[in-house]
Order: C-alpha cells, then sequence, then structure tokens
C-alpha cells in the first residue's frame, strides 16, 4: 500500500513537470509570436508643409485658389513656422455671396490683404490658446481675438472645427468662416478717364481716335483732367460732315488738336463749371460755355448729355457733338484740294499717305502738280500693277509717288516757261546709304508746261496761288523714273536708248541699285558715227558697244558734289580720270575724254551726268 502511495505521487509529480514543461514551452512561443507581430513605434514628426497640406485637401481648394492667385503658395512652403486658420470650401463659398463677387473677380491685393489676416508666426496648438487673447497676424496691424469655452474654440467669429493639423512648418486649424480685417472693402476700383472710355461701347470711336492720336498714355495716367466725351453717334456726324469713313481717314495732324479741344486740365465737375471761356488742352482754342440751371452747353450747339461721370484721374462728361477747334481762314494748298471736288482721289491720297500736314504747313512754300480725279483714272487704267483706286491708296510707294509731285520751293508758271530743264522733287531716291537724293522732274516751258518729256504730261490750269505755295493742275499721274527712264523720257538721248536696248543693257541699268550713268547725248553719239565712219548704232557690234556703254557706268551714285580734281572712277570697264579747271568738269579715259554738260540729274536707283563726247575704253 505505502508502494502505491508512493508511485501515486510519483505519476503526479511527473505530470506536474510535464505540465510546468509545456506552459514554459507554450508562454515562450506567445511571447515570440507576439515580437513578430507588433508593429514598430510610428514617427511623429510630419513630412508635408502648410502648402501641401492645404493642396492634398479637397475642402481646401478654394483657399488653395485663393493662395496661388495671391503667389502665397510658396511662403507655405519653406522652412518658416506659421500658424494657419484655414477657412473651409462652404466658409469660401458664404464669404463670396455676402461680398457679391466671385474668387476671380478679387485682386491680389484684395486677397493678400484677407489671406494673411489668418495666419500668425510661429507654431501655435489650440492648448496654447487662453480665453480673451489676442494675436497679432502677418497683415500688418491685425490682431485675432481667440474666445476659449472649454473644448470649444472661436477665432473672431468664426469655429475652430478641426484643431491642430500637425505640419512640417507649422500647425493649421480648420474654421468654418474666412476673417475680414476691420479695415477691408470691396468697393471696385475707380477706373481712369481711357478705361471709362474703353469699359463703354459707345466710346469705341473715342478710343480708337485716341489711339491713333496717341494720346491713351496722356489720359491714363495720374494727372487730374476734365474730359467732354463725344458719343459714336457724335462721331459719325462728324465723319458726314468731312465726307470720310471714318477715323482712319483722318490724318493725326488734324485729330489731335480736335481731341485736345475736348480736354481741360484739373477735376471739373458739372457744379464747378461756370459759364465764359474755359481753357483747353488745345493751347489755341477754348470752349465757350454756357450753363441754365443744371443744362451745360458748350459753344452754343452742343449739349452735356450725362455728367460727373468719376475717374481716377479726372472726370468725364458725355456730350452730344464732337467739338471741332475754330480755326482762322486759311488758303493752304490742302484748303484748296480740300475744298475741289475734283482733287477728291487726291486728297484720299494724301491721306493714306499721311501728307495732308505737309501741304497744309502754313510756313511751307511749296509747288504742287496736282492730278485730277480725271487724271488718276487715266492712270489707274493704264497701270498693270494698279487696278483700282484702292490698290493705289495702298500701294507702299504711295508716298514717293505723290511727293515727286512736289517742289520744295514755289514756282509759278513764268518760272517754268523755259527749254527744257531739270528741277528737284521732294521723292527720295530708293536706294540705301545715302539720305540727301531726292528725284528729278523734267519741264518743258517753251509751249506751256509739259512733264517728263516723252510721257507729254501738261499742265492745264497754271498759278493756282496758295498761301504756302501753288498749285499747277496735270492731266496724268507722274511716275518717279529710274535711270533707264530718264533717258527714255529725254528726247536728247534716243541715241543712248538705242545703244542700251541693242546691248540688251536695259534692264541691268534700271535694276542697278545705286548706280552712276556719265549720258552721251545724241550729237555725241554723231561724233562718234563720224570716228568710226559709220551710219548709226546698228553698226557697231554688240561685244564692242556693251564695252563702250560699260565704260560709262559706275557702281555707285556719285553726285557733283562727290567728284574731285585728279580723282580716278572705276567704271565697269575700265578707269577715267576726273579733271576739274573753272568750274568745268572732264573726263579723260585711255582713249578719249569728254565735258560734263549737265550734273545731278537724279533717278530712283541712280545718278545721271550728261556729257558731250562718248568715251572710248
Amino acid at each position: 500500500m505505502k508502494k502505491s502511495i508512493l508511485n501515486s505521487f510519483n505519476d503526479t509529480f511527473r505530470i506536474f513537470i510535464l505540465c510546468l514543461t509545456i506552459g514554459l514551452s507554450f508562454s515562450i512561443v506567445l511571447s515570440s509570436c507576439s515580437d513578430d507581430d507588433d508593429d514598430p513605434e510610428p514617427d511623429p514628426t510630419p513630412t508635408n508643409t502648410i502648402a501641401q497640406v492645404v493642396a492634398a485637401e479637397s475642402d481646401f481648394s478654394s483657399l488653395l485658389a485663393a493662395l496661388q492667385k495671391a503667389e502665397l503658395v510658396s511662403t507655405f512652403e519653406g522652412t518658416t513656422e506659421y500658424t494657419v486658420f484655414a477657412p473651409t470650401n462652404t466658409a469660401f463659398s458664404a464669404f463670396l455671396v455676402e461680398q457679391g463677387v466671385t474668387l476671380e473677380e478679387l485682386t491680389k491685393e484684395q486677397l493678400t490683404e484677407i489671406l494673411t489676416y489668418h495666419v500668425v508666426s510661429g507654431d501655435r496648438k489650440s492648448s496654447t490658446f487662453t480665453d480673451g487673447a489676442t494675436i497679432p497676424t502677418l497683415n500688418s496691424g491685425e490682431s485675432l481675438s481667440i474666445s476659449v469655452n472649454g473644448n470649444a474654440i472661436m477665432v473672431n467669429d468664426a469655429n475652430v472645427t478641426a484643431a491642430d493639423t500637425d505640419t512640417k512648418n507649422g500647425v493649421i486649424h480648420t474654421i468654418d468662416k474666412v476673417l475680414v480685417p476691420s479695415d477691408f472693402t470691396l468697393e471696385p476700383e475707380t477706373p481712369s478717364i481711357v478705361g471709362i472710355a474703353t469699359e463703354n461701347p459707345d466710346f469705341s470711336i473715342l478710343v480708337e481716335a485716341l489711339q491713333k492720336a496717341d494720346l491713351v498714355s496722356t489720359l491714363d495716367g495720374t494727372t487730374a483732367y476734365t474730359v467732354f466725351a463725344p458719343t459714336n453717334a457724335a462721331f459719325e456726324a462728324l465723319f458726314t460732315e468731312l465726307g470720310v469713313d471714318g477715323i482712319a481717314d483722318i490724318d493725326v495732324a488734324t485729330l489731335t488738336p480736335i481731341l485736345l479741344y475736348h480736354v481741360a486740365n484739373g477735376t471739373l465737375t458739372s457744379s464747378q463749371i461756370n459759364a465764359g471761356t474755359l481753357a483747353t488742352l488745345n493751347t489755341d482754342a477754348s470752349i465757350e460755355v454756357t450753363v441754365d440751371g443744371s443744362t451745360i452747353t458748350l459753344n452754343e450747339d452742343t449739349q452735356v448729355t450725362q455728367a460727373d461721370i468719376s475717374a481716377s484721374n479726372g472726370v468725364v462728361h458725355v456730350i452730344n457733338k464732337v467739338l471741332v477747334p475754330p480755326t482762322e481762314e486759311t488758303n493752304t494748298i490742302a484748303d484748296i484740294v480740300t475744298a475741289d471736288t475734283n482733287f477728291s482721289i487726291l486728297l484720299q491720297a494724301l491721306q493714306a499717305a499721311n501728307l495732308t500736314s505737309a501741304v497744309a504747313n502754313a510756313d511751307a512754300n511749296l509747288t504742287v502738280f496736282a492730278p485730277t480725279n480725271a487724271a488718276f483714272e487715266a492712270f489707274i487704267a493704264a497701270n498693270a500693277d494698279i487696278n483700282s483706286t484702292e490698290d493705289l491708296l495702298n500701294s507702299p510707294n504711295l508716298s514717293n509717288i505723290l511727293l515727286y509731285h512736289v517742289l520744295g520751293t514755289k514756282q509759278m508758271a513764268a518760272d517754268l516757261s523755259q527749254s527744257p530743264f531739270y528741277v528737284s522733287t521732294l521723292s527720295p531716291a530708293t536706294f540705301e546709304g545715302r539720305t540727301d537724293e531726292t528725284v528729278s522732274l523734267l519741264v518743258d516751258g517753251t509751249d506751256g508746261v509739259k512733264l517728263n518729256g516723252t510721257q507729254n504730261i501738261s499742265v492745264t490750269q497754271a498759278d493756282m496761288d496758295a498761301d504756302n505755295g501753288v498749285i499747277h493742275v496735270i492731266d496724268n499721274v507722274l511716275m518717279p523714273p529710274n535711270v533707264v527712264e530718264l533717258a527714255q523720257q529725254n528726247g536728247g538721248f534716243t541715241e543712248l536708248v538705242a545703244a542700251v536696248l541693242r546691248a540688251d543693257l536695259a534692264t541691268t541699268v534700271a535694276t542697278a541699285n545705286p548706280i552712276t550713268v556719265f549720258a552721251p547725248t545724241n550729237a555725241a553719239f554723231d561724233s562718234l558715227y563720224i570716228a568710226l565712219g559709220i551710219n548709226g548704232i546698228d553698226e557697231i557690234d554688240v561685244p564692242t558697244l556693251t564695252g563702250i556703254l560699260q565704260h560709262h557706268v559706275v557702281s555707285e551714285n556719285l553726285a557733283a558734289s562727290d567728284l574731285s580734281d585728279a580723282q580716278t572712277i572705276t567704271t565697269l570697264n575700265g578707269d577715267v580720270e576726273v579733271s576739274i579747271a573753272e568750274g568745268v568738269v572732264t573726263l579723260v579715259g585711255a582713249n578719249s575724254s569728254a565735258k560734263v554738260v549737265l550734273t545731278d540729274v537724279q533717278g530712283t536707283n541712280g545718278i545721271v551726268h550728261v556729257i558731250d563726247m562718248v568715251l572710248l575704253p
């Protein structure tokens, strides 16, 4: 029995040991499993900046758009720490509705003022807020009021709906209302005088006129002006009166004084405008003002239909008629052309080329050969490159063509009544490098006045006297000639023209630019034929003739003033030497010499000097 008890004890002890061993093993397994399954402790340091958190949160999309427009995003991407009270999209929507604007309508300056009022320097957690505290913001001089009631926090009148969103460079507290600085206002900026005109479609012609006269910057600055602004209807009435289609048809010299006549210095409201004389920016003309109660009349026939439109730089009064400054009675070339309907195409051409002011200049002393409408129509009909008046007015050569009809001195018909001679027009030569050459015009006054020789353009009415010169009416349009055309128009160069054509050099000489031609007369060629024992140009073979002609051509524009004694000139075929004695210029070649009998006949592409002998290379 003792043995049974002992055996029983031993069995029990073994069971205990076994259980203890199993328990320890199970504990070790659990411990091992626990070590494998537990996550590591999270890193508490935030990695996103304030700007990144705002960009990532969809409920801050309005705030993000505001920051972008105000160019403040970069401020919140750096290392400087800030506390931002961030309004939600709902808060922004309510603010915009209350203010009656859209986010797009707010200026950068306005948004900056609002947004900086939501930002405090440093990292300020909600636990640091105390009831009744004030915190200065980045909006200088503006502070926020803090209210704390238990866990509830208010900033001014906005509730903090989510506090302490930690970021890499500060903290964000979400709020349910946009905070508005005490001095913030959304009153629209007052536009300038030009802004008022630009915003009103009824002033579109006025704006076009200001642009053409280069007066936009004058009326868009800070200097205060009073502007009497004509409506589009007022300008249309002026166009009808002037017989033009629009502002484009009025040259700047005419337009500018008209516009300046509508502007007075300073800001004069309707109550400050008194009866009497009102000085304008057109120093040559003043406005006569009458006042009858609230009715203001200018120059007896122009009404102020709307007064006192305030501008940032003055005031605008709307008027129903364009004010035209009074002018002294004149009889300039421009006046004569404008008044005579036979010159309507010439007038359009002068306006298109901006030359009206040149012939209106009272100080000028000009001679104008004026084509009539019939002359222009005949010219257009005969010209393959110009098929209509519109083509003529749009021609890039229009200015040069018109200036070829003008002499810089006053020449009455009696002054022109002499043997053929050349005069200088105001039309410039077209080659580069020199700007002092003007194209010559051939005048023959032996039987009436005819122009450009074989072109046979006649003066049909002479001596229309003007304050600033004289007009001679002509029956066709003059075209500035090149060197070949100069020779073709002059009957004294028929042999030279025949020689150039036989040598097939006409195109070369006409297009060379610049060029100097020493041009032998018909008599010079006759002397050559006698010396050679031949009857005419056709008996000189083409290679020999080409060499002779090239000996008369220089590849530059040599005026008489460019020639000097003992000077060597290189032609296209050998050299010639210049000799000047007692004012007579002689060209000395290897086998001949010639005297220069006429100098400085200028063409569009070069110059001609007439010589009395043919130079032989």
